[in-house]
């Protein structure tokens, strides 16, 4: 029997943190996305353990962190739908991977590389999205961009849309692919 906490759907916000001392004309360096990734899970775990031990609710965590912020940093926030684990049985699309946290603040700090030369919309096509964190981000930085999202499991693109509606209130997703 899986837990309950497993059985039901919730909603997540995530934070993400760019824009400390970075130049969006610069390319981050191998120890700046480490030392970026060390943030990332810094501000995750505590969050979350603020979350568990019932010190704190999601908003008042958001509310804390955005008091306590340093001037340059900025701070994307975005709304995820993590499915419950039946919704996506068998499937990876669920999770909220480190990685999709990383691309996302890198992209948010490098938007020049969205948008090459002699290009006027920028075109994003995220394989694999899952929750679609990297998607989601870019859509918020770049409101012109055309972006893709795509993954096998028809759950997770339910999920998907799910999490498009929750961010974009007033925009239809397109249909599943």
């Amino acid at each position: 029997m899986l837990p309950p906490s497993l059985l039901a759907a919730s909603e997540d916000l995530v934070r993400i943190p760019y824009g400390a001392g970075s130049s969006s004309s610069e390319v981050a360096t191998v120890d700046d996305v480490i030392a970026g990734a060390a943030l990332l899970r810094r501000e995750a775990c505590a969050r979350a353990a603020a979350l568990r031990s019932g010190s704190a609710s999601a908003d008042e965590s958001e509310q804390e962190a955005e008091e306590s912020e340093d001037e340059q940093q900025q701070w994307l926030s975005l709304r995820v739908r993590r499915p419950a684990a039946a919704e996506v049985a068998g499937s990876i699309g669920g999770k909220l991977w480190d990685a999709s946290l990383l691309m996302s603040a890198w992209l948010l700090e490098n938007p020049s590389l969205l948008q090459p030369a002699g290009c006027r919309t920028p075109r994003v096509l995220e394989i694999g999205a899952g929750l679609g964190l990297v998607g989601l981000a870019v859509a918020r930085a770049l409101p012109d961009a055309r972006i893709t999202m795509s993954d096998y499991d028809p759950a997770v693109l339910r999920n998907l849309g799910e999490s498009i509606r929750l961010n974009f209130a007033g925009a239809a997703p397109a249909a599943p692919a």
